[in-house]
């Protein structure tokens, strides 16, 4: 049965065990996914940059090298990965990664896949309205600087009587209030993005 978050996604799967890669073909055939299998780390590199890919699944040891590389390389593109592999642990830069340990029992690799994908759709969610507002309130706290600043110069250069220079100062003093709280929730959101993209990561 096709699973709707893993229909139409492109999953790279790189494994030099030709019966093992039948193995992880069969169990994906169902879901509706589109997989793209090679055996080499030296193809791998150059197909781990493609556009549209949704997710990877590598054998750490393979003929030409370790996937170390290619988790790297992942990570920097923001595309969630496991590592399938005999292995009971790896290092570098694959440790932190979600590692199934062959062999996996039957639906485990989809599963795992699946959890992959909708976590990082989720975490992106999260991420995503965060930045705007990020942006959002970084453009208004540069307009009311901008004010507070007009207001100091007007205040320095114009004559005021007492009642006019009274409201000038008031009008100062509400506007930096503004520009305070702005930069509060600045920095508030820079904290959120930070713990999204951790989430994510």
């Amino acid at each position: 049965m096709a699973r709707p978050s893993l229909e139409g996604r492109s999953i790279l799967i790189v494994e030099d065990e030709p019966l093992i890669v039948m193995d992880i073909t069969q169990q994906f055939e169902v879901t509706g996914a589109a997989l793209t299998t090679t055996n080499t780390l030296k193809h791998a590199l150059i197909l781990v940059e493609h556009d549209g890919l949704a997710g990877a699944i590598l054998d750490h040891a393979l003929p030409d090298g370790d996937s170390s590389e290619l988790c790297t390389r992942l990570k920097r593109r923001g595309i969630p990965f496991m590592i399938y592999s005999g292995f009971k642990t790896v290092g570098g830069a694959c440790a932190d990664a979600l590692h199934i340990s062959k062999p996996a029992p039957d639906g485990a690799l989809v599963a795992a896949m699946e959890g992959l994908i909708m976590s990082d759709a989720i975490s992106k969610m999260e991420v995503g309205p965060l930045l705007a507002e990020q942006r959002r309130t970084a453009d208004e706290y540069r307009v009311v600087e901008k004010v507070v600043q007009d207001l100091h110069k007007s205040l320095a250069a114009t004559s005021f009587d007492q009642v006019g220079r009274a409201e000038a100062a008031a009008h100062i003093v509400s506007r930096t209030a503004d520009l305070m709280r702005l930069g509060q929730q600045m920095l508030d959101l820079d904290a959120s993005v930070i713990a999204a993209s951790l989430r994510s990561s």
